[in-house]
């Protein structure tokens, strides 16, 4: 009787074991978004904040991020990386409004940064088995120091967004950066 009770427990364990755990298994949607949109302030603000020291030498590197979401086989992606002016423009309009949010007060003092103070790949991709990627958003700084808009109080913005994966689905809400640029 034991050993009938022994090679019931041990045939049972063996399935049991041969079972994936739930981390494990392939599920879910996967959903691609930019970790500098959760990053400061857990998903609740979409703004990016960089402090330019104007006096310090060389330009200023900033990376700019993809990632994918989900438990499925990591396949190679690309999205589009796009300014969105017209994004920056609309929460200027709000900042300048009745009584607006008090989310909206760092636009009341901003600017769209011009084309000539940076330069930013207009793709970012990820390889078979990666999970995240990134590139460098590179802003002139000796342009930007000598600019005379740029002053305590002012700042530059940036927004950019990624577009038209070339699979999966893009998380929306994480899909647009404010990259704010301060005089330090």
């Amino acid at each position: 009787m034991k050993i009938k009770l022994c090679a019931a427990l041990l045939l049972a364990s063996t399935f049991i074991a041969c079972e994936k755990a739930d981390k494990d298994v392939l599920w879910g949607i996967s959903k691609l978004y930019m970790p500098q949109a959760v990053i400061q302030s857990g998903g609740t603000d979409i703004n990016y904040t960089v402090s330019v020291d104007k006096a310090a030498a060389g330009d200023v590197s900033v990376v700019v991020g993809l990632y994918r979401s989900g438990l499925e086989e990591l396949k190679s992606v690309s999205v589009d990386l796009e300014v969105y002016p017209d994004t920056l423009d609309r929460a200027i309009e709000i900042a300048g409004g009745v009584n607006p949010p008090a989310a909206y007060n760092i636009y009341k003092t901003a600017r769209l940064l011009p084309a000539a103070y940076y330069d930013v790949p207009g793709r970012i991709s990820l390889n078979d088995g990666e999970r995240e990627s990134s590139v460098k958003l590179l802003v002139k700084k000796e342009l930007l120091a000598t600019d005379p808009f740029f002053v305590e109080g002012n700042r530059y913005i940036l927004p950019l967004r990624i577009t038209n994966p070339t699979r999966y689905e893009l998380n929306s809400a994480l899909s647009l950066t404010m990259f704010i640029f301060e005089p330090k």
